[in-house]
């Protein structure tokens, strides 16, 4: 992957960065994985630290791995280190995406009834 890498163009990218976008988008990053883990660890109920460290190899693994195969990341990490059962991870998992599925479809489903017509706005 890296082979077609000119290592001039990517000594001169980084030195040209704005090092304010990257601790920025770093933040970002962090809150983000932050945000997950304390999903997980509030429906597993499993402590704060362990979870985060499970999600972020997750995080990670799901975009360096194909077909998503770095949620099995999670219910392995989450068996290692806290004894949760592989199973339970797994059914935390499957029922976090659910909910961020029903979550996508309601966003869905209220953006497009407020794009109709606005009729009734202008008889006030």
């Amino acid at each position: 992957m890296l082979r077609g890498v000119d290592p001039g163009a990517l000594r001169s990218t980084f030195v040209g960065l704005d090092r304010t976008k990257l601790v920025v988008a770093w933040g970002a990053a962090f809150v983000v994985v932050t945000l997950r883990s304390v999903r997980f660890a509030v429906l597993a109920r499993t402590p704060h630290v362990p979870t985060w460290a499970a999600t972020t190899v997750q995080n990670f693994a799901n975009r360096v791995l194909p077909l998503r195969l770095g949620e099995i990341a999670y219910p392995w990490m989450m068996e290692r280190s806290t004894g949760l059962g592989f199973a339970d991870a797994v059914i935390d998992v499957v029922f976090v995406r659910l909910v961020d599925l029903c979550v996508a479809v309601t966003v869905v489903l209220g953006l497009a009834w407020n794009a109709g017509p606005r009729a009734h706005l202008a008889d006030t």
